[in-house]
């Protein structure tokens, strides 16, 4: 099916990313970014000063026994920053050279749901799956009816998402046959795509999406394909990031790290635009040099946080924005 939009926006703005993904080494400092999730309260696994493993989970949400946020990186526990009423906002993770991964045993690709289940739990995938109705994070009780995979952007200066399956085709294909297993996977991918690995896909329904901003919305997707007419059905929705790290769970045992971001906007220099591979929670200091007079959005710059220099690239966040002020 072909999803089409008229109603909508491209916003023209200025210092688009562009050229190919270049490799940026791992920063000194990451974070468990755990601000997106303000309605959840956690039990704290680990401390500061202690070391862990990538992969390793560090907070337990207290309402779902079992839902692990894992660390995204390996080394020294450096900082707890927390906010109003001590609510936890991120875990401070100093980086150690050798990252070591916590090794989960493999699955073959056509596991039991429960079997999948347990394993997204212990290696923290839940909060990765958002659930419509209401932006919730997956649980364990609340199976889904349908997943939404979305292979497309349309949000301003976003990586395209055959950036970040590009020489990772096996994984990718890998957690579409995974996912298959609870239900049907519905694959959204720009009009026109020739990537073979989308338009190919096998276990999943392949539909095309047309229109201005947002027309990458899942949401749209799901009311043409499959309506949410009432409050308790589940649906999954799942960008082409969260089904790679599926597939390397399932089949390798690890929590993938591995993110391709953008860095565009007018408030960096041309030859710093571009997309980079880098770890999930990466420092923007490693990215950017902090500016006066310039405005640093961890996101697109419709939707993302204003960050400081000093701050980590969001949960769910896939590029980093500097924008003139005023």
């Amino acid at each position: 099916m072909d999803i089409r939009i008229k109603q909508g926006l491209n916003i023209p703005l200025g210092g688009k990313p562009e050229g190919e993904v270049q490799d940026l080494p791992l920063s000194k400092r990451v974070a468990l970014d755990v601000s997106p999730f303000d309605t959840l309260r956690f039990t704290l696994l680990k401390n500061v000063k202690d070391f862990v493993k990538v992969g390793e989970p560090l907070l337990e949400d207290k309402s779902c026994s079992g839902r692990f946020f894992v660390s995204p990186a390996s080394g020294v526990i450096k900082e707890i920053v927390r906010g109003l009423k001590r609510r936890l906002l991120s875990v401070v993770i100093e980086t150690d050279p050798k990252q070591i991964p916590v090794k989960h045993e493999p699955l073959s690709l056509e596991p039991k749901p429960e079997e999948i289940l347990t394993r997204f739990m212990e290696g923290g995938l839940m909060p990765h799956i958002q659930v419509r109705p209401c932006m919730r994070i997956a649980h364990p009780k609340h199976m889904p009816e349908a997943i939404f995979v979305k292979a497309l952007e349309s949000a301003p200066f976003m990586p395209p998402p055959e950036l970040q399956v590009e020489g990772r085709e096996e994984l990718f294909a890998a957690g579409l046959k995974v996912l298959s297993r609870f239900c049907s996977v519905h694959l959204v991918y720009k009009k026109g795509c020739t990537f073979s690995p989308f338009t190919q896909a096998q276990f999943v329904e392949k539909h095309t999406a047309t229109g201005p901003h947002p027309i990458a919305n899942p949401s749209i997707h799901i009311a043409a394909l499959h309506p949410i007419l009432r409050n308790d059905q589940v649906i999954w929705t799942l960008d082409v990031s969260t089904v790679l790290a599926v597939g390397k769970l399932i089949t390798q045992g690890i929590y993938d790290t591995s993110l391709v971001i953008s860095l565009a906007g007018e408030g960096l220099p041309p030859s710093k635009r571009g997309f980079y591979r880098v770890n999930r929670g990466v420092c923007i200091q490693s990215l950017v040099e902090e500016v006066e007079g310039v405005r640093y959005i961890s996101g697109d710059p419709l939707t993302g946080e204003k960050v400081h220099a000093n701050g980590v690239l969001g949960f769910y966040h896939q590029g980093v924005c500097a924008l003139p002020e005023g």
